[in-house]
């Protein structure tokens, strides 16, 4: 008879330890979370996993503490099984939210349109409002800042309108951000203002002034208008109407990101020209020339009419004639006031007969002279020196552009600078560059 001693002793061995049949890590699983008793306990750590073990020194403790198997001989505790039923709930709804969830869109988009709320429309003349708009949708408000912040960096940027029934759009000047603002409508860089002027014959400027509180506008961009190059030194703006927007953007762009440079600090000169007081109500303009005689021409770039005097190096803050000044006049004061050294806004109004003219622009470029009154430095007496690019600025109505600068040329489909023109080309302009917007 054969022999089956062995073959009995390992039959018996089997049937006396049933889980000898299935892998250790596996029989310990079972015990832990079935609660199975103890089964085949192994005698010392196995890879399970959530469990290593390791021969490496740097990592031991580390394997150690990360652990899972019990060494000890006790019995493990079990867990009730509505808690294991409420956990695996919980995460079973915490990972459905995270891949559900849809990711905030940013604020703007320069190849889409995106909807933004108009939160109100404050009339400045009989002609122009400041709308200020927030995005409808939810977003993300640190990387909504930061594109805002990035493109008011840069220089002179834009953003497109839509007029939705005509499926047109036009480019439009954010405003920069105030301090003087209500706290709720700018507090988290995520609002954007615009200084819009009611054209009659203009289909979108028409469409934006009919338009209630509460409207959604479609907003594209931002679109890069003009880079400030790094190494400015001195900006001449000239600005006509709501040219002053592009104009507060480079003012915003030089005190607020390029205060030191190492070409010196940065200066800007703003001219703004209006056709009428209520556009600029309170700004500091130059004497009426209408009492010399000189006849009333039309528009707003008449040329041959000159102030009658420049106005002294210590100009004064204060607005003109006791008048509650414009909020864009407001906004220039106080730029001013922060940056007595910088900056510097002169005022020209049509109907006053105050014009930019030959004899202006002459003295601005040649200027050398200090244009305030720090401690220890007395009127006239020249300032820091800066040996920045010089920069001249000139933006607003065609008619305006032209007749300071020449026109600009349509070349393949884009709109170019063409040749220097205009009063500009009757001066002197070494040292200077200058840019149509």
């Amino acid at each position: 008879m054969k022999d089956r001693s062995n073959e009995n002793e390992s039959y018996s061995r089997i049937h006396r330890h049933p889980s000898s049949m299935l892998p250790r890590h596996f029989t310990w699983m079972l015990e832990r979370y079935l609660g199975l008793g103890s089964i085949a306990r192994p005698s010392q750590p196995v890879p399970v996993i959530g469990t290593f073990t390791t021969s490496i020194p740097a990592f031991k403790n580390q394997a150690r503490l990360l652990s899972t198997v019990n060494t000890s001989g006790s019995r493990q505790r079990r867990w009730p099984w509505y808690l294991l039923t409420f956990v695996s709930g919980f995460g079973s709804a915490a990972a459905y939210k995270f891949f559900t969830e849809p990711v905030p869109d940013p604020p703007l988009n320069p190849q889409t349109f995106s909807p933004y709320t108009l939160v109100s429309k404050g009339q400045i003349s009989s002609t122009a409002s400041i709308f200020t708009l927030r995005p409808s949708h939810s977003v993300a408000l640190k990387d909504g800042a930061e594109i805002y912040n990035q493109a008011w960096k840069s220089g002179i940027w834009s953003v497109e309108v839509k007029q939705p029934q005509l499926q047109i759009a036009r480019a439009y000047t954010p405003l920069p951000p105030s301090d003087l603002l209500p706290k709720r409508v700018e507090d988290d860089g995520i609002g954007l203002r615009f200084f819009i002027r009611r054209d009659p014959k203009g289909e979108v400027s028409g469409y934006l002034h009919k338009l209630p509180e509460g409207a959604t506008i479609d907003l594209r961009g931002p679109h890069l208008e003009y880079k400030i190059p790094n190494n400015v030194g001195e900006i001449l703006f000239l600005a006509g109407g709501t040219g002053i927007a592009p104009a507060l953007q480079a003012a915003h762009t030089l005190l607020s990101h390029r205060s030191c440079l190492p070409t010196g600090s940065p200066k800007i000169r703003i001219l703004w020209a209006n056709r009428r007081r209520d556009d600029c109500k309170g700004g500091m303009s130059y004497q009426n020339s209408a009492a010399s005689g000189a006849s009333k021409p039309l528009g707003l770039w008449p040329g041959h009419v000159q102030p009658k005097a420049t106005p002294p190096q210590n100009e004064s803050l204060e607005y003109a004639g006791g008048t509650p000044p414009a909020p864009l006049v407001k906004e220039l004061m106080a730029l001013q006031k922060e940056y007595p050294s910088n900056i510097r806004v002169e005022y020209f109004v049509n109907e006053e007969s105050t014009y930019i003219g030959k004899v202006r622009l002459d003295q601005c470029i040649n200027d050398k002279s200090s244009w305030t009154c720090p401690s220890g430095r007395e009127p006239g007496v020249p300032g820091e020196a800066n040996t920045g690019r010089k920069l001249i600025l000139v933006s607003g109505p065609d008619g305006f552009v032209e007749y300071l600068a020449g026109q600009k040329v349509w070349d393949n489909g884009k709109e170019g600078q063409g040749r220097i023109g205009g009063l500009l080309s009757m001066l002197d302009l070494k040292g200077w560059e200058v840019w149509k917007l």
